[in-house]
């Protein structure tokens, strides 16, 4: 795979039909990031980037453990099928 067809099938992926499901859960992802950035009291701004980003990780490792636990249980029936 060239660098090129990377960058095609990357701007392909953009302008697929999954990122209108993913814009309808980004801004939830974004408060909860900020809400609890903000709720760093006391910590200063490089107290509330770091829970910020522990948090954004926190959730994104949570997707990811989800889809793929759905994916691994999908496993099976698309072997069978």
């Amino acid at each position: 795979m060239t660098g090129s067809d990377a960058f095609f099938g990357a701007v392909g992926n953009y302008f697929s039909v999954w990122i209108f499901c993913l814009m309808q859960i980004i801004p939830f992802f974004l408060a909860l990031i900020v809400g609890f950035a903000l709720g760093a009291d006391g910590k200063g701004a490089a107290g509330a980037a770091k829970q910020g980003i522990f948090v954004a990780l926190l959730s994104l490792l949570g997707f990811i453990l989800i889809f793929v636990a759905m994916g691994v249980s999908g496993a099976p029936v698309a072997a069978w099928l």
